[in-house]
């Protein structure tokens, strides 16, 4: 029994140690403690597609490669920039890796109150069983929504990109419908058997174009607020499985009006810190300002 506890204690040590460790890690990479909340949800999250924390670095459209965490760790400033979670993609050697997008710490920050805000409203159905048994019911009345296909060609220009392609992408992403990208050959899209392209064969000028057009559904993803696995090469396919938002569904009058309080108690919240705050700096300045 003693050498039990003994062994449960010393697990319970080393935990904390470890927690410790993380905390001092984060704290000497600068930024705020929300700068370093955002980084622990981005690590937790890639940590779900990849166990071992191998990610992949994109940081102003190039592509740094796959490293894991700890060296992910090095590449940033807290106080200067930040992590965006874009999803997972699918790395010929290491399998399934996370997705990460160097921004700015402002844009980290938002994925962190978006996801603050998913614990209150799922905290809220929770606190409401009626409204949960509204929303199973008409769950179960759905049907499974079919994939929507998106098909965008190497041979694309960027007119019909920016406009026709971004607007059906924007258009099913909105309807919560479950979307897949496609960026092909246009032969390839009504071949009967598909052709596979060959790497050797991609001049430097065509991978330049391709990179651009790859580059610019991801920000167009990165906008609309949607996680997304990303597989595939640009000598030869690349296609996108984009996770469905979920659809908002009718609530009664009621239930508005508790939402509507909700939030408005979220925005008092809010107001109370940004003027804590804003005193707290005023009492740090008088006291600079103050001689003794």
């Amino acid at each position: 029994m003693l050498r039990l506890l003994t062994r449960q204690f010393s697990a319970l040590r080393s935990c904390s140690a470890e927690s410790q460790r993380d905390g001092v890690r984060l704290r000497s990479l600068g930024g705020t403690a929300k700068d370093q909340d955002t980084l622990k949800l981005v690590f937790e999250k890639s940590r779900e597609v990849n166990p071992k924390g191998l990610v992949k670095i994109i940081r102003k459209g190039e592509n740094l490669g796959v490293m894991s965490l700890r060296t992910a760790l090095a590449q940033i400033d807290l106080s200067k920039e930040g992590f965006l979670f874009m999803g997972s993609v699918r790395d010929q050697k290491f399998g399934d890796v996370g997705l990460l997008k160097v921004a700015s710490p402002q844009k980290a920050r938002r994925q962190l109150t978006k996801h603050l805000q998913q614990q209150k409203t799922q905290q809220f159905q929770q606190e409401n069983p009626r409204l949960i048994a509204k929303q199973q019911k008409q769950e179960n009345r759905q049907k499974e929504p079919d994939v929507k296909m998106v098909r965008v060609s190497w041979q694309i220009t960027p007119h019909d990109l920016t406009s026709q392609k971004r607007h059906e992408v924007e258009t099913q992403v909105k309807k919560g419908e479950r979307v897949r990208i496609v960026i092909d050959d246009k032969d390839n899209f009504d071949a009967d058997v598909r052709v596979a392209g060959d790497e050797r064969s991609l001049t430097e000028l065509e991978a330049t174009k391709r990179g651009k057009i790859e580059n610019f559904l991801d920000q167009l993803l990165e906008e609309l607020g949607v996680e997304f696995h990303k597989e595939g090469a640009i000598y030869d396919k690349v296609s996108y499985d984009v996770k469905p938002q979920e659809r908002k569904n009718e609530l009664s009058a009621e239930e508005k009006k508790r939402l509507k309080q909700l939030k408005k108690q979220e925005k008092q919240e809010k107001l109370r810190q940004r003027t804590e705050e804003k005193r707290r700096k005023a009492q740090e300045e008088f006291k600079i300002l103050t001689v003794d």
